[in-house]
């Protein structure tokens, strides 16, 4: 008898358990006013990190087109001094090799056909 006491004991402590879980679980949560604000605020925060991981990755670019326009600007530097600083035979020959070199593009834009008389 001891055993059968000691069977219905476990089964009624293990249904008592069940019964307050499913209680618990099935109980229809209550929404207050602070709960929605909590929840609002849950979001805003979720929004607010992603913005700011959008914000970080724009600066890197932003970094790293400063970098460049940085690297484009001295090499333009380099290039105008080397303009500013050549010779004035060194710009004629450079020119003079230019057009020579283009007079048939110069010369192929030149399509001038006369008027015909009537």
């Amino acid at each position: 008898m001891n055993k059968r006491f000691w069977i219905i004991a476990i089964s009624f402590i293990l249904g008592i358990a069940y019964a307050y879980y499913w209680a618990v679980v099935n109980s229809p949560k209550v929404h207050t006013q602070e709960d929605e604000i909590l929840e609002k605020m849950q979001l805003l925060n979720n929004k607010v990190d992603s913005i700011k991981r959008a914000n970080d990755s724009i600066k890197v670019i932003i970094d790293t087109t400063e970098i460049e326009i940085e690297h484009v600007y001295e090499k333009y530097i380099q290039v105008r001094e080397h303009i500013i600083n050549q010779s004035v035979d060194s710009d004629c020959v450079f020119f003079s090799n230019y057009l020579s070199e283009d007079s048939k593009r110069f010369i192929d834009t030149i399509n001038f056909i006369p008027a015909e008389t009537y």
